[in-house]
């Protein structure tokens, strides 16, 4: 239960950060963050490649824990770490309901 926890108050506490900052900001403000050279493009790569690991991972676990993967997998794309926090969410959710877990 507690992973259960800590991984709602992460999800909440970064996408009210996500989305206070495309309020002031704008959608697609983080297209000019890869542009400002070095470090910013590196980190952009970082967080591409990070997120395609974790998608590898994902796949297969939801499908053994019988959870859905397409609403993770389409909003990746427009929502980030926003939908990979959602599915850990929904995961260890699931994962403390063990009746729910097909095998």
């Amino acid at each position: 239960m507690a992973r259960f926890v800590v991984a709602l108050v992460v999800f909440l506490a970064f996408t009210v950060y996500s989305m206070e900052v495309t309020i002031t900001e704008g959608y697609l403000a983080f297209l000019e963050v890869p542009m400002q050279g070095g470090w910013a493009t590196q980190i952009t790569l970082d967080l591409v490649v990070a997120a395609s690991i974790a998608t590898m991972w994902l796949v297969p676990d939801a499908k053994k824990l019988g959870i859905t993967t397409w609403p993770f997998l389409a909003t990746l794309p427009f929502l980030g770490s926003i939908s990979l926090l959602a599915y850990l969410v929904v995961r260890e959710w699931k994962l403390t309901r063990p009746a729910l877990v097909t095998a």
